[in-house]
């Protein structure tokens, strides 16, 4: 009986270590790996989900993984962004009186490659405006 238990207190130890190993939050539209600052963009709703919190994911590697239609911008970038040659298409918004607009309004520091870029952003009154970054 004490070898019985003392296998079921093992197992459970065991799978409590590997559940704290794996720290991902898996979504039907991104995955965050936070312990290797990872995130995956699967669809266009996460993108303007993962856009929407960039503080949270700063500095870590953003990856496209499908082609998406963005309708949210980053505010500033701090990180990896990589296409994985996934194109980015924007919903063409209309910009008005805005400085620093694009898919991502600043890129405080990082790098973005592999990625394709489609669509447009109409400029009303503003500076600053680029199609991808300013």
């Amino acid at each position: 009986m004490k070898k019985i238990i003392s296998m079921i207190v093992i197992f459970t130890m065991i799978l409590s270590m590997s559940a704290v190993s794996f720290a991902a939050t898996v979504d039907q539209d991104y995955i965050v790996d936070t312990e290797n600052s990872l995130v995956k963009i699967l669809t266009s709703e996460g993108w303007d989900y993962i856009a929407s919190e960039y503080n949270t994911y700063k500095n870590y590697t953003v990856e496209v993984l499908a082609d998406i239609e963005a309708t949210k911008q980053f505010v500033q970038f701090y990180g990896t962004l990589v296409g994985k040659l996934n194109g980015v298409e924007g919903k063409k918004p209309t910009i008005t009186n805005n400085i620093n607009s694009g898919l991502i309004s600043t890129l405080a520091t990082g790098t973005v490659k592999d990625l394709i870029i489609a669509g447009s952003i109409t400029v009303e009154e503003g500076s600053y405006c680029g199609s991808l970054v300013d």
